[in-house]
This record gives C-alpha cells, sequence and structure tokens, in this order.
C-alpha cells in the first residue's frame, strides 16, 4: 500500500494530467492480493494468519477496473483526480478466502493469530504440509 502511495504521489507532482484510479483488492488473474489468496486457498487445508485477515474492503473485478480505465479517457473531468474504486460489497480477506475455497469445493481451515511470529507460521506450516499428506 505505501509503495502504492507514492506512486500517486509521483503521478500527482508531474506535468501531466492524471487519473489516478485506488482500489483495495483486484479480483482476478494477475492481482496481486488475489493471486496471492488464491495460491493459500488452492494449496493449504489449514492456514495461520496474521488478524489483519479480517480487515474490510470492497473487492472490484478486474473487468470493472478496465471499465474505469476506459471510460476514464473519454470523461475530461476526471483528469488530475483521484478515484476510490471497488466493488458493491465490503468483504474481510477471510470472507474473501472462504468464498473462493467454496467456488472450488475445497474445505480449508483457517486459524487467526493475534500475532505474527514467522517461526510459528513455519512451524503450524509444515505441520499443515504434513497434515495434508496423511489425509491425501
Amino acid at each position: 500500500m505505501k509503495s502504492r502511495k507514492q506512486v500517486g504521489d509521483i503521478l500527482e507532482r508531474s506535468k501531466s494530467q492524471v487519473t489516478i484510479f485506488r482500489a483495495a483488492v483486484i479480483l482476478g488473474s494477475g492481482g496481486g492480493s488475489f493471486e496471492k489468496s488464491r495460491y493459500l486457498v488452492e494449496r493449504l487445508p489449514l492456514m495461520v494468519c496474521p488478524k489483519w485477515v479480517l480487515t474490510k474492503c470492497q473487492p472490484i473485478s478486474v473487468g470493472d477496473v478496465i471499465t474505469y480505465l476506459s471510460k476514464s479517457t473519454e470523461i475530461k473531468e476526471t483528469e488530475g483526480r483521484t478515484f476510490d474504486i471497488g466493488g458493491p460489497d465490503t468483504l474481510s480477506y477471510l470472507d474473501m478466502m472462504k468464498i473462493y475455497s467454496k467456488i472450488l469445493n475445497k474445505s480449508i481451515k483457517i486459524l487467526i493469530i493475534p500475532f505474527f511470529d514467522t517461526k510459528i507460521v513455519f512451524i503450524l506450516g509444515r505441520f499443515s504440509n504434513t497434515y495434508k499428506s496423511i489425509i491425501s
């Protein structure tokens, strides 16, 4: 998020009239947050997640983002402005992972920890992979 803000600041300082669209999560192939979530849901039966997976956002489909981008080139009033864009639903990252697992007809377990210690995550991740090989 910090790098996104920095890019926006650089663009705003330029002499070009730019339109900036800010989206929390873009749902679709190639979106960073989506790809990470998809990778986890498809591979892990047990996920250990930090508390921030409960953070709410308004995800937007990549198709809707493309529509915003293409339409903004036709509307002069968007030049030099910044817009926060999102879809109609407010979801947490946890909600999105559960929805995606349901689409895949895959059962996942998610353990939310109030702190994020990489050693604990590594140990539980190894347990998850062992558990996966036992039940497969």
